[in-house]
């Protein structure tokens, strides 16, 4: 792994799974951020503008994981 940051960098498995929370919803076609429901500490100062961009980029690195299939 060549980012410290991230542990799921550069790993795959053959399946993987994410459950979305309240964090992060769609509501009326638009995606609504919601930073208070996080559980990470590191974000309880972000605004809902960046922890949308923030949140997306979790869920895509979660997301993309698996080689054969993907659960959401």
């Amino acid at each position: 792994m060549s980012d410290s940051r991230g542990q799921l960098q550069g790993l795959e498995y053959p399946y993987s799974a994410a459950i979305m929370g309240p964090d992060l919803v769609r509501r009326n076609g638009q995606g609504e951020a919601h930073p208070e429901y996080s559980k990470d500490p590191a974000m309880s100062d972000v605004t809902p503008g960046r922890y949308r961009q923030l949140a997306l980029n979790v869920y895509r690195v979660l997301l993309t994981r698996g080689s054969r299939g993907c659960r959401l």
